[in-house]
């Protein structure tokens, strides 16, 4: 054991207030920033906002940034016309902080029959901010595939 230790830990109990203020202080950043990154007009739950955040904090850093990297590398753009053979959906929060809105705009354009759906107020993470939205999107592309005959059907 460290020799150090147990003068470490005497000076956090003695000073634990300090410790702990500083504890909820960086919780209450992560919890805002998550907030304000996250979602757009503010009628998300806490825990909704704080479920999310823990999915973020459980994330290794060196995993966020290697998916930063290769996003920042990665440009599929020439390969979207393909994309036109599917039912594609996008979905585009008026208030996403992370991904600028013109830039879901352009990708539905590039993408033959996609269909955008704009959310007004909507943020970056419109499954946990409007799930029912997503949900009706989804159970709407899936019963147009259905009525076109081309879903896939298991024996």
């Amino acid at each position: 054991m460290c020799r150090t230790l147990p003068g470490v830990l005497n000076g956090v109990a003695k000073g634990g207030g300090l410790v702990e203020r500083g504890r909820k202080a960086s919780a209450d950043l992560a919890f805002l920033g998550t907030r304000v990154i996250g979602f757009g007009d503010g009628e998300v739950s806490p825990a909704t906002v704080g479920f999310l955040e823990q999915m973020v904090r459980d994330t290794p850093i060196e995993v966020v940034a290697r998916f930063c990297q290769a996003l920042l590398t990665c440009d599929m753009r020439g390969s979207l016309a393909t994309l036109g053979r599917v039912s594609v959906i996008v979905m585009v929060g008026e208030k996403d902080r992370l991904i600028a809105p013109r830039l879901g705009i352009e990708l539905a354009a590039e993408i033959p029959g996609a269909q955008l759906i704009w959310v007004p107020g909507g943020g970056h993470a419109l499954i946990l901010e409007r799930p029912d939205l997503v949900t009706d999107a989804i159970t709407a592309l899936l019963a147009r595939m259905d009525a076109g005959g081309n879903l896939p059907r298991s024996a």
